[in-house]
């Protein structure tokens, strides 16, 4: 999605989507940190700035839902514990290729130093669309997990130990309309700071 800004430049919010079908439920294994665009999580996001455009911050957390949203999060997903004679981690391996997606969107658009257009912003945003369960995992008060099954959540993960922190959206399928109203309320609350 587009938004131009006569005489001012353009932001755009492009959704990086992977499909995934498994007949296992995603563990999603949450902490209780809130994380807004003031934390790790946002900057964790793709965003490219072009000709001295800044994305502006949100007044509010529900102007920008897709990309500042407050709440509480999963971290991690993990291969540490697959054996050799696991398959494969369907979960890894879609923030796998969603993540690789998102490089190679980023390698096709123009780098910054060669960009001579108006100022612009592009945010990408790495989303997992999978029909399997999404089940909320959190400690009870006792030590014990406590599951509840979701319809979306957002995954903070690294793929490799140096790497910095990757923040991707996991959606339900059946949860898909609400995810694009979301993504349709952020995309119409972008705006940008340009130099006068």
């Amino acid at each position: 999605r587009q938004t131009r800004y006569p005489s001012r430049g353009w932001v755009e919010l492009r959704l990086v989507i992977e499909c995934k079908h498994s007949n296992k439920p995603w563990l999603m294994f949450t902490g209780d940190t809130k994380f807004h665009k003031s934390q790790p999580h946002f900057e964790a996001l793709d965003i490219i700035e072009y000709g001295g455009a800044k994305l502006v911050a949100a007044r509010a957390a529900d102007e920008l839902p897709v990309i500042s949203y407050v709440g509480d999060i999963a971290y991690r997903i993990t291969t540490a514990h697959m054996t050799q004679a696991d398959a494969r981690d369907d979960a890894f391996a879609a923030v796998q290729q969603v993540n690789g997606a998102v490089l190679g969107v980023k390698r096709d658009l123009v780098s910054q130093e060669e960009y001579f257009g108006d100022p612009m912003a592009v945010v990408l945003v790495p989303v997992v669309v999978t029909d399997s369960p999404l089940v909320d995992c959190r400690l009870g008060a006792t030590g014990e997990i406590v599951p509840t099954v979701v319809d979306k959540s957002l995954l903070l993960t690294r793929l490799r130990a140096e790497d910095r922190l990757h923040a991707v959206w996991i959606v339900n399928g059946a949860a898909l309309p609400e995810f694009v109203e979301l993504a349709r309320t952020t995309a119409n609350n972008m705006t940008l700071s340009v130099p006068s």
